[in-house]
């Protein structure tokens, strides 16, 4: 069994801290950003956060620029996100059971495998791999049909597991079955083959489904 996972929003629940520092930043600007306007639209990405509420307050600041000074306030916050428990013994089990584990994701990979090493679980992860890599970002498939060539997946035992429609949709152009979680219970129109609202769900059926063949539909 092999999960290619996403990194923000799913194996780690970095959204207090992203919001906090869209918050922080916008604060600067006289601009106060409310957490239930901000969490559909970053759910989306950052850049349509972004664009959606600069474009509201009439903001004359470029997104690269805007990016820099997200970096900068993040780094007070950065070390302080934490792993979704269930994410973690999930990552485990494949691991027990003589799986593979990978990340790709859109985020610079010295914060991921901080994070990781902070937490003691890199072992669990076979290959890291980000944008800059250099492959495109999602919704293109790049990352992870070049996780599956690289090592060889089995494309019926390869699932990625991602908090957004463009994990899903980056996941069927690679050919792979996407697993979508979903913690907001927004993406009722999703095009993933399996919807999860908390990690409980997918443990519950963790062996009965990848290790007594079950079929994953039954989910």
């Amino acid at each position: 069994m092999n999960l290619i996972w996403d990194f923000g929003g799913t194996l780690f629940n970095t959204f207090p801290v992203t919001i906090k520092v869209f918050q922080e930043i916008f604060h600067s600007y006289n601009i106060a950003l409310e957490k239930e306007a901000l969490v559909p639209l970053l759910k989306k990405s950052r850049e349509a956060a972004f664009k959606y509420f600069s474009e509201k307050y009439n903001l004359k600041l470029d997104f690269a620029i805007f990016m820099k000074q997200f970096h900068s306030f993040e780094k007070k916050y950065s070390m302080s996100q934490e792993p979704y428990s269930g994410a973690i013994q999930i990552s485990k089990n494949v691991y027990r059971y003589n799986g593979n584990n990978f990340i790709f994701s859109h985020r610079k990979k010295h914060k991921i495998l901080e994070l990781l090493q902070k937490n003691e679980i890199t072992y669990l992860f076979r290959d890291i791999l980000t944008i800059e890599d250099g492959f495109k970002r999602k919704p293109s498939s790049e990352g992870i049909s070049y996780i599956v060539k690289k090592y060889n997946l089995s494309l019926e035992e390869t699932y990625s597991i991602g908090d957004r429609e463009i994990d899903v949709l980056s996941s069927h152009r690679a050919k792979i079955k996407a697993i979508l979680f979903d913690t907001e219970r927004r993406n009722k129109n999703s095009k993933a083959d399996i919807i999860i609202h908390d990690y409980n769900d997918l443990n519950e059926k963790f062996l009965e489904v990848f290790y007594e063949n079950c079929n994953p539909g039954s989910w």
